[in-house]
């Protein structure tokens, strides 16, 4: 399982790279998963038969265009105020100081 969206999308995209260098040799999908794809990434054929059948370069380049979109962290510190009341140092935490 993937941390994030992306990183599963690599993933995949690497699979398929693996997988078009052996198929293209006339081997057959089932042969090509158990000695090269299995081994390799730890998944089960029914996830690589998922991952064969991803459009990555789209689902890439609509994931990147969304990631364009959002708004950075930047945006966010200009939005951040100041609290309203100042904190409150404790009698512990006075005797510390």
């Amino acid at each position: 399982m993937a941390y994030c969206k992306k990183n599963q999308l690599l993933r995949a995209q690497a699979v398929q790279q693996v997988y078009r260098q052996y198929k293209s040799e006339g081997l057959s999908d089932s042969f090509v998963y158990r000695k090269y794809i299995k081994d390799r990434f730890f998944i089960s054929y029914s996830t690589f038969l998922k991952y064969l059948g991803t459009p990555v370069a789209r689902e890439l380049k609509a994931l990147n265009a969304r990631q364009a979109n959002r708004p950075s962290d930047a945006d966010y510190q200009s939005e951040v105020q100041p609290p309203r009341h100042p904190v409150r140092v404790g009698v512990h935490q006075q005797d510390r100081q």
